[in-house]
């Protein structure tokens, strides 16, 4: 997981380029017909009543300028402490209920990256059920976070069972670039660009000056990582 000094500034930046619109999806009963991308819960299940309260916290933290890390835990936080019984029998509702929201804020268009890289970030979270997911899976919730529209459709497109982003995501192949952010100036540049991190794969730099300079910053997440990784492959 990136931390808080990447993305310091960016809900305030959203802000100031419109508005910072609600994180929160409307609970309506389902329309017949209308596909809910996996999603079979009913509108009161317990799960969305965990999901909420991870909105209502991110709107929170949005209101006063907080960076996505903060909005992301005291949001998570919170709705684990309110709804353990999510987390102990519920949690692929919790994420199909966050993927049903994340999908229809997609295919409503007025890409909001900070909205749709919280739901990510969250999705992540209730797979990998810890802080640290994997390098990969980081360097995705990052990219969708600086607004990388492409990279935002298939992290959605290949965790639902319908095909309702298929279209969207064999345009955008055609037609957007693959998009991220130097994790020390915020740089955003084509992904071909950037460099990884030769130890983590899990942040990526425009230059090796700017790798120099951040490796104070990113040595710690940089440990935790390879810990995590060497954990994961012993099972």
């Amino acid at each position: 997981m990136p931390s808080r000094k990447r993305n310091q500034g960016r809900a305030r930046k959203a802000k100031a380029a419109g508005g910072a619109p609600s994180v929160r999806e409307p609970r309506t009963q389902p329309s017949e017909g209308r596909c809910r991308h996996g999603c079979t819960l009913p509108p009161d299940h317990v799960c969305s009543a965990f999901v909420d309260t991870c909105y209502d916290e991110w709107n929170k933290a949005v209101a006063v300028g907080a960076n996505g890390w903060d909005a992301l835990t005291d949001g998570m936080k919170l709705a684990i402490e309110k709804y353990p019984s999510v987390f102990a029998n519920h949690r692929e509702g919790a994420r199909s209920r966050f993927l049903e929201d994340g999908v229809n804020t997609i295919l409503r268009g007025g890409f909001n990256p900070f909205k749709v890289g919280l739901i990510a970030d969250a999705i992540l979270f209730i797979e990998s059920y810890t802080w640290i997911v994997p390098p990969k899976e980081t360097m995705k919730f990052s990219d969708i976070l600086n607004g990388c529209k492409r990279t935002a459709i298939r992290f959605f497109s290949k965790r639902i069972p319908c095909s309702c982003l298929d279209d969207l995501y064999a345009e955008a192949r055609e037609t957007l670039t693959k998009m991220g952010a130097c994790f020390h100036c915020d740089q955003i540049k084509e992904h071909s660009a950037l460099m990884d991190c030769s130890r983590c794969k899990g942040v990526q730099y425009c230059s090796k000056e700017c790798q120099l300079v951040d490796w104070p910053i990113h040595k710690e997440f940089c440990n935790k990582s390879i810990e995590c990784q060497k954990a994961w492959k012993k099972g």
